[in-house]
């Protein structure tokens, strides 16, 4: 059982995965094929913090790695449907919060 589950690991599921490790939750990144968001797409990133210039896809997997590193668990596999289950979601959010 998962504490958090984000659907797309683009940078910014990735980077939500990480904080969400951080603070404690057991993350999950669903993504329907391979880890990296369009922005690995881009042949020059430019101006990203920390790097002046850098390929999108050499960004990704910088990403991905920190990730892996961070302990945020990834699967490939496409999401049909989500379903809220109100009160929990809300409960276990509650349960964490400093």
């Amino acid at each position: 059982m998962h504490d958090l589950i984000i659907v797309g690991g683009g940078p910014a599921g990735l980077a939500a995965g990480i904080y969400a490790v951080r603070f404690g939750l057991n993350t999950l990144i669903l993504e329907r094929s391979e880890i990296s968001g369009q922005i690995a797409l881009a042949d020059v990133v430019e101006n990203y913090p920390g790097f002046p210039a850098i390929s999108g896809l050499e960004l990704m997997e910088k990403y991905k790695s920190h990730a892996k590193e961070a302990g945020v668990e990834t699967k490939i596999t496409e999401v049909i449907s989500v379903r809220s289950e109100g009160e929990q979601k809300n409960r276990l959010y509650g349960q964490r919060r400093p």
